[in-house]
């Protein structure tokens, strides 16, 4: 397969497969990510998720939030006194509970073709983050998203949006399939979908962590002033962003996008 067209951004890979591409993509990602991440000692992002997202939701109420892909729910925690409950979509099993943040789990598979298994409109929040860069049909996948929020529905998402390098090779730290969603295609899909973008910020620029452990910081992401630090430098750099970055001054610039989108 020619990857240029992907490479570029022009194309997202894995978006148009068949059903059996979708499916052996689906096995090798099931529990990838958790034989990556089961381990890592602490959630890593609770003060970015604030500081983009959690804070503007200060005062709202959600009788039922869609914790998509949330392993075992630490992403969401920070949301338990807004929700009534949640339900989980979630493959590996071995993260499932009972309980997140003290409010009633309801931790459920999601289907190989990316059908969420819920009614229209049945939640009033989805939460997605850094999770459908590990499917292959995101555009149907957000369509689904869209199918089961209420109307007026909230949508809070963050996504790599670079190739996080080359897919068809092994790559340490990553799984086998993960890859960056370039950011305009992204954009189109959730207008596609019906949803209205009420903010799209890029962030995440590489050198932030490795600023972080100079001040003695272990974990950048959940402190706020590293937050704020990489917040100005995502400013400063993100006329550098492209999607597939081959050296070190291409790689200085925002690797993430992240969203809060309405259903229209």
């Amino acid at each position: 397969m020619d990857l240029a067209p992907y490479f570029s951004g022009n194309r997202l890979y894995g978006d148009d497969f068949d059903r059996k591409a979708i499916e052996q993509w689906y096995r090798d990602e099931e529990e990838a990510y958790y034989d990556l991440a089961h381990d890592i000692p602490e959630y890593e992002y609770h003060a970015f998720n604030r500081y983009y997202a959690f804070d503007k939701l200060k005062g709202k109420h959600f009788a039922t939030c869609l914790a998509f892909g949330c392993a075992d729910g630490e992403d969401v925690v920070p949301l338990a006194d807004n929700v009534d409950k949640f339900i989980a979509l979630e493959p590996a099993e071995k993260w499932w509970k009972s309980a997140i943040g003290g409010k009633p789990a309801n931790y459920i598979k999601p289907s190989i073709d990316g059908a969420i298994p819920l009614p229209e409109g049945s939640v009033d929040i989805a939460v997605c983050l850094g999770v459908v860069h590990h499917i292959p049909n995101v555009s149907f996948v957000i369509s689904e998203m869209h199918r089961v929020l209420a109307k007026g529905g909230i949508l809070v998402l963050r996504e790599p949006i670079f190739s996080m390098g080359d897919w068809s090779k092994p790559r340490p730290g990553l799984t086998r399939r993960e890859r960056g969603i370039p950011p305009q295609i992204l954009l189109d899909m959730l207008d596609k979908a019906g949803f209205d973008v009420t903010m799209k910020e890029p962030c995440m620029v590489p050198v932030t962590p490795k600023l972080g452990k100079v001040l003695g910081i272990e974990f950048s992401y959940n402190s706020r002033a590293m937050v704020v630090v990489d917040r100005l430098m995502s400013l400063m750099t993100r006329w550098n962003m492209r999607y597939h970055r081959r050296n070190v001054a291409q790689k200085l610039a925002p690797t993430s996008l992240y969203v809060m989108a309405t259903k229209r």
